[in-house]
């Protein structure tokens, strides 16, 4: 294989691991799953921003918030557990939408057919079936371009 070729692989491989990495201590960090991690050198950093004082030292001590050590197991676990699984609460809204159309669009054209007529009621459930299709069909765009926005992130 071309240097190149496996130069870019591997960046690309790279990048992948850092978004996933960032989106886990973002994550981490909304839930409050943080420790103090002061630092090894004792003094202020880039990194180590944060300070409070020591009454045992008689110092000042300099910290980072880190997001909690957790397996990848541990944190599938707690992603599930707090519903967050990738999927958007509007592609989730939309298609509870088109079940209910379907549902009631249904019944509505039953009641049609049998108190006006059959063409009528067949017009109704037609529509309703259209109209919950094209709910669905958002919700899959909206699923889609989540999709691509996050796997496009930090490029």
């Amino acid at each position: 294989m071309d240097h190149r070729v496996q130069d870019l692989l591997n960046q690309k491989r790279w990048e992948a691991m850092e978004a996933k990495k960032r989106e886990k201590e973002e994550f981490l960090r909304s839930l409050g799953l943080t420790e103090k991690v002061y630092s090894p050198h004792g003094f202020y950093t880039d990194e180590y921003r944060l300070s409070e004082w020591d009454k045992e030292q008689k110092k000042q001590r300099y910290y980072k918030i880190a997001p909690a050590e957790l397996t990848d197991e541990e944190y599938e676990e707690l992603k599930k557990a707090c519903g967050k699984t990738g999927e958007s609460s509007v592609a989730k809204a939309l298609d509870g939408i088109a079940l209910s159309v379907y549902i009631l669009g249904a019944l509505a054209g039953l009641i049609t057919m049998f108190n006006v007529d059959f063409l009528s009621g067949l017009a109704v459930a037609l529509g309703a079936f259209v109209s919950g299709t094209l709910f669905r069909g958002f919700a899959e765009i909206i699923r889609l371009l989540e999709e691509i926005r996050d796997n496009t992130e930090g490029k």
